[in-house]
């Protein structure tokens, strides 16, 4: 009680500079047991519905991969943190999911798995609808507005921005009992669906900061000017390409203004990547293409909960096959092949690392040279595992399009779940 009491207050100080907004009127008449999903745009989502919602009446699923720094498996082993694993089924997590539930708690899930990419909703398998439907428990979804932008994945560092959470109750168990799952499914869908940028228009917010574009190059590495792949760097409120010479500002607000180049606008950040994963999906259409790239370090872990051991360098290529690394282990030469069976999600921390479990539950984590790099294995493993219409974008009024979701076999419900709690 002591430890969530410190974070709590720790918390409300903490996000004073962004300005927290709370609706809980969707939570009037809500008692325990329930589940509680949210749409995922940054890593700040977790703490900031912490912040909102009494954290000793609820358990958070979390990535496994967070139960390996020391730090964080302590705190979140206190607060009764649920670890999911990823590229693979996860029964004790299930059989945890269901037992906090039947402890009369409140389960705080985010279906979508993993952070937004494009300050967009993403779509998720049925999997969770499956979960929802057979509990019967009430469902009460969390809409999250503003992380996204206070905290995008391409960014170092938090930066301050109005940020809002609305609260609504959006399934009944009675409702549950004569829903279908794909019915469920898309009231989930709907409920979690979000676009940061329209909201930034519509509202007109914006930050003070030297340094909207730093790192962008690690989201958006494809020239809208020339269109050549790697070529974008983001420093400062500037980005350029580094070929063609094309540049453009990105304002306080998060939209993007040309300076130069040989198109008459930009395009925005939603806009962008979803230009460069149809470059990705045109570039898949031959059999031979891949992605490959310098590796400077491989880590492995083989307890989940230990921390990660590095090996050494090497080289990663991922194709229609899978994922292949040639390289070393502590000096002696290593050849290992991950099939593409094993990706039904790509953990992908942007500037950092990718990471992929094999069959025998070992972690494998690659860090590349080259930071352009990493997002393209994320749009690869994607496109592969959803199809080329996987975006959901708030302006979607039928999110039922021609899709490839995960294995039906999979029940569990928090697919990916790389930089989630």
């Amino acid at each position: 009680f002591l430890l969530i009491l410190l974070v709590r207050i720790f918390l409300w100080f903490w996000f004073l500079r962004f300005k927290p907004n709370y609706d809980k009127s969707g939570l009037k008449g809500c008692k325990r047991p329930y589940i509680l999903i949210a749409n995922h745009p940054s890593t700040l989502d977790a703490f900031v519905i912490a912040r909102g919602v009494n954290p000793l009446h609820m358990n958070y699923v979390a990535s496994q991969s967070f139960f390996r720094v020391p730090i964080l498996n302590f705190l979140l082993g206190r607060i009764g943190a649920i670890p999911k694993a990823h590229t693979q089924k996860d029964i004790q997590s299930l059989r945890l999911m269901m037992k906090t539930l039947a402890a009369g708690r409140v389960l705080m899930v985010c279906p979508e798995g993993r952070r937004s990419l494009d300050g967009t909703g993403s779509r998720f398998s049925e999997a969770m609808a499956k979960f929802v439907r057979k509990t019967g428990f009430p469902v009460v979804a969390a809409s999250i507005s503003g992380t996204y932008l206070a905290w995008p994945r391409w960014a170092d560092h938090a930066r301050p921005w109005p940020l809002t959470v609305t609260f609504r109750k959006i399934l009944e168990p009675a409702e549950l009992s004569v829903l279908t799952v794909a019915e469920i499914h898309e009231r989930l869908l709907d409920a979690l669906r979000f676009d940061e940028y329209k909201v930034c228009r519509e509202t007109r917010n914006g930050f003070r900061s030297r340094h909207t574009a730093d790192h962008v190059e690690r989201l958006l590495h494809l020239c809208p000017c020339c269109g050549k792949w790697e070529a974008i760097k983001g420093r400062g409120k500037t980005i350029n390409c580094q070929i063609c010479g094309a540049s453009a500002i990105m304002e306080p607000e998060g939209t993007i203004r040309r300076v130069s180049g040989s198109v008459a606008q930009w395009p925005q950040v939603p806009d962008w990547y979803e230009m460069q994963r149809n470059a990705m999906s045109e570039a898949m259409r031959d059999p031979a293409f891949l992605i490959e790239a310098g590796v400077s370090c491989l880590n492995r872990a083989t307890d989940p909960g230990k921390p990660l051991v590095p090996l050494g360098p090497g080289h990663v290529s991922l194709c229609r096959e899978g994922l292949h690394y040639l390289g070393q282990a502590d000096g002696i030469p290593l050849d290992i092949s991950f099939p593409i069976s094993l990706m039904d999600a790509l953990p992908v921390s942007l500037g950092h690392f990718f990471e992929i479990c094999d069959e025998a539950g070992t972690y494998w984590q690659f860090r590349l040279r080259d930071e352009r790099k990493e997002v393209q294995f994320e749009q690869y493993s994607d496109i592969h595992l959803h199809g080329e219409g996987y975006l959901m974008r708030d302006s979607d009024t039928h999110p039922d399009g021609e899709v490839c979701l995960m294995r039906d076999s999979d029940t569990h419900p928090d697919g990916e779940g790389e930089h989630h709690a």
